[in-house]
């Protein structure tokens, strides 16, 4: 028999990695549950690119090979050209630098411009640090996430016997206590998913270093062909990129397949070469890669679909961590539990604050730091309508401010109340500016549904923040 020392022990591992990640574990939880619809949200940020399933492949070839004749300049190593999908029916043409949407006329449109999607999708993998340190960091976060979970089991005597205790709208400590158990018990398997899959991402090169070294003599890349596949070796006349005659072998090479986009490496080389990546339904693996000379003659195929099962567990990862795979309603249940890791942070901070009995500039700015969040993604997104910019200083200004509000404030309550209302003003500002951005455009439904949800979720924390205030006056009345 466990001891009540071992629980007590566990309980205080437990606090003590919740209070070192408390805050970047917040940031990264609720990115991550909104990145969920990074697609969606790429279309909603511009929503006067035209968009279509039915397209003619004979047509985006000639339109991909006119950009590379009649703008050189525009060419880089790597080129791409993104297929419409149900989450994303846009053509687009991309460089590494920038890229321009195709009518199904093939005429260049638009260039894709979805600053806040990449300002939130770079928050979560990489909290806005330069992209290897910041992965590295966020994967890091994720094993102490598993630690956590790990730890929280261990820590709690009662797990079976409080299952469904939830104590709501009364002691505030147990109401954080209830709240955070509940959540961090029944989400728990999708808990686990998401923390080993977010730990892989950065931590998967460390990972093939230390295999190499112990079982393939040091040969990192050697081992890492063995899993993601090589690049061949071609020595061809520089001539048109035949993407149409490629894509058109698809039906014959991978019959069930979806192609979703192609790379076309080495663009303008003897070497070049393109890859198609295409989907299999039902699966879990991101894609199968199929590999063709410039001429559109099939070279090859990684085998992520039927290689060994540590290459196709590889290749699950990204659809794992994020959702997408099962259509709409995987989504939807992605974004609910990530939202409900999101609280499970929260409370469990606020668990702490409430039991060490005193106030000090910690729960100020915890409270600027929950808030201001929120605040923040909404003033860039206004920001990013008016500009065309989203900058990631100007997130982190906004919640430096939203955090020094409330240690001027200081009183927890009048800072959130006070929080929520600039988030409901600012989320009034991107629907204003977004309008003003796109007019007739902004009337998409895809716009409807995010501006909608903007709006109403603040309206709905303002509305219940306001009403829970009234409440604790009318009780604190003398009677």
């Amino acid at each position: 028999m466990l001891d009540k020392a071992f629980f007590t022990r566990s309980l205080n591992v437990h606090a003590y990695l919740g209070l070192m990640v408390g805050a970047l574990m917040y940031l990264i939880c609720l990115s991550g549950s909104l990145a969920v619809y990074y697609e969606e949200l790429e279309r909603w940020e511009q929503p006067a690119a035209q968009e279509y399933l039915e397209f003619d492949i004979e047509t985006i070839d000639s339109a991909f090979n006119r950009l590379l004749q009649e703008n050189p300049d525009a060419v880089t190593p790597h080129m791409y050209v993104t297929l419409p999908t149900a989450a994303n029916p846009r053509v687009a043409i991309s460089t590494e630098e920038q890229g321009w949407y195709v009518d199904q006329s093939g005429n260049l449109g638009p260039t894709t411009a979805h600053p806040w999607s990449t300002l939130l999708t770079d928050l979560h993998l990489y909290l806005h640090l330069p992209e290897s340190w910041g992965m590295i960091l966020v994967s890091t976060l994720g094993v102490f996430l598993l630690a956590l979970i790990i730890s929280g089991f261990m820590s709690h005597r009662t797990l079976f016997k409080d299952a469904f205790k939830l104590r709501m709208f009364g002691n505030k400590q147990l109401e954080q206590t209830d709240l955070h158990n509940r959540l961090s018990v029944w989400g728990a398997p999708f808990y686990v998913v998401i923390a080993v899959t977010g730990a892989f991402f950065g931590l998967a090169m460390f990972a093939l270093y230390l295999y190499a070294s112990v079982y393939n003599q040091g040969d990192i890349q050697g081992l890492s062909k063995q899993v993601y596949g090589s690049e061949p070796e071609l020595n061809q006349a520089i001539e048109t990129i035949a993407l149409a005659k490629a894509f058109q072998q698809m039906p014959d090479l991978a019959p069930q397949t979806t192609p979703l986009f192609a790379i076309v490496h080495d663009t303008g080389t003897p070497g070049q070469f393109i890859e198609i990546y295409s989907q299999y339904p039902n699966r879990l693996i991101y894609s199968d890669n199929f590999v063709f000379d410039a001429s559109g003659r099939f070279l090859s195929r990684d085998g992520f679909s039927d290689g060994e099962a540590g290459k196709q567990i590889v290749y699950s990862m990204y659809r794992l961590h994020f959702g997408h795979f099962g259509g709409w309603w995987t989504k939807a249940l992605y974004l609910i539990l990530g939202l409900a890791l999101t609280v499970v942070s929260v409370s469990g901070v606020n668990l702490w604050l409430t039991k060490r009995r005193k106030r000090d500039a910690i729960n100020n700015l915890w409270v600027g730091l929950v808030w201001g969040t929120l605040v923040a993604l909404s003033v860039t997104a206004a920001y990013r309508f008016l500009t065309n910019d989203a900058p990631s200083w100007l997130f982190w200004l906004t919640l430096l401010v939203s955090a020094g509000y409330a240690h001027w404030v200081n009183h927890e309550a009048s800072a959130k109340r006070h929080l929520i209302l600039a988030w409901l003003c600012s989320s009034v500002a991107v629907l204003i500016t977004y309008v003003a951005q796109y007019g007739p455009a902004a009337a998409t439904p895809i716009s409807f549904w995010v501006n909608g949800l903007m709006l109403a979720i603040p309206l709905a924390f303002c509305t219940l923040t306001i009403s829970n205030t009234r409440r604790l006056e009318t009780n604190a009345r003398p009677t």
